[in-house]
This record gives structure tokens, C-alpha cells and sequence, in this order.
């Protein structure tokens, strides 16, 4: 597991690569918030409050192409709702174009997926 730590106060639209190999659970603390994220790279993500307790989850559709698991994550603090925003990517094969695996997959962002939390309300949107 990879964990974080994101400081609404100092902290603005923070990026961290997500765990997607043989771990795949990467846990995010908003300090200021007391809420703990933790998102799984094939896109189930669930909030906990201090004490360890589920206030929500939901899951995200899977992403398409590569290795099918969300790699990176922007995390952000608005008003009384914390943001994830998960890059989906459009997967290019370089074949036979390239020298090797190495160079063989290319990407590009398409778009991105949109987790807001509300922390008054423990409600959680998809956008």
C-alpha cells in the first residue's frame, strides 16, 4: 500500500501515482479533514473517518486499454467537498514503429473522472 498525506491548507491540487503493480491500494490522509482515502487502482474508492469507520464508497467504471487500472490521482479541497480527479487515458500501440517494449505504448489523456466527497454530509458524486 502507498500512503500520502495532502494538507488542504498548504497543499493545491496535489498529484500522486497511484499503487497499480502487484499492490494496488494506495491511501490518501486529508489531515485537516480527518478523512482517509483509500483508492484501488481498478477504481473502487472508500472514505473513513478517524476512527476507521466507512462513511462512503463507490466505484468507478474501469479504465480501457494498458493495464486497465487508474495510475494517477489529483487530489484537491473545495469548500466542504474534497476532490479526486482520475486521469482516463487513450492507450497507443507504437507497433511496429518502435525498437522495443519500452517504447512500444504511448498516452494521452482523453478526460478526466471527477470524485467529489462532501465532508458535512458523508455524500459522495460521480461526474
Amino acid at each position: 500500500m502507498s500512503d500520502f498525506k495532502f494538507n488542504s491548507q498548504n497543499d493545491h491540487k496535489r498529484e500522486f501515482q497511484l499503487a497499480s503493480g502487484y499492490i494496488s491500494e494506495t491511501e490518501i490522509l486529508f489531515e485537516n479533514e480527518n478523512i482517509t482515502v483509500k483508492v484501488h487502482a481498478r477504481g473502487h474508492v472508500e472514505f473513513f473517518d478517524s476512527c476507521g469507520k466507512l462513511l462512503a464508497d463507490v466505484d468507478l467504471a474501469s479504465q480501457e486499454g494498458g493495464r486497465e487500472v487508474y495510475m494517477d490521482i489529483v487530489c484537491d479541497k473545495e469548500d466542504d467537498h474534497i476532490i479526486l480527479q482520475f486521469p482516463e487515458y487513450k492507450w497507443i500501440d507504437n507497433y511496429p514503429n518502435c525498437d522495443s517494449e519500452n517504447d512500444r505504448w504511448d498516452t494521452i489523456i482523453i478526460g478526466n473522472i471527477t470524485v467529489k466527497f462532501d465532508v458535512s454530509t458523508n455524500e459522495v458524486s460521480v461526474l
